[in-house]
């Protein structure tokens, strides 16, 4: 396993953050401002990173690390046709 070369951290909304893990090569460029959305029962924060290798992604709300289950659901996906770009997404689910 590759060691953490650097962190980058980004807080979306008041105490909400997330941090990049990144093992090798430069800092990851970010290729879209972070959003925050409200689709129906769903808030959706993401962003689009570019980034090699893939990043490691942890979400936080103030301290506390944010994981997925329940209500939350975490996921990197890689953008078509750009290249070493990620999707990093954050979804909570409000009402059911």
């Amino acid at each position: 396993m590759n060691s953490i070369r650097s962190v980058y951290q980004v807080t979306l909304i008041h105490r909400m953050t997330f941090s990049l893990f990144h093992s090798r090569g430069g800092a990851p460029k970010f290729l879209e401002k972070p959003s925050i959305k409200q689709q129906g029962g769903l808030i959706v924060m993401s962003v689009v990173v570019e980034s090699d290798p893939e990043p490691t992604v942890k979400w936080f709300c103030g301290e506390k690390e944010v994981v997925a289950g329940g209500r939350i659901s975490i996921r990197t996906e890689k953008v078509n046709g750009k290249g070493n770009a990620y999707r990093l997404v954050c979804e909570i689910t409000v009402s059911r």
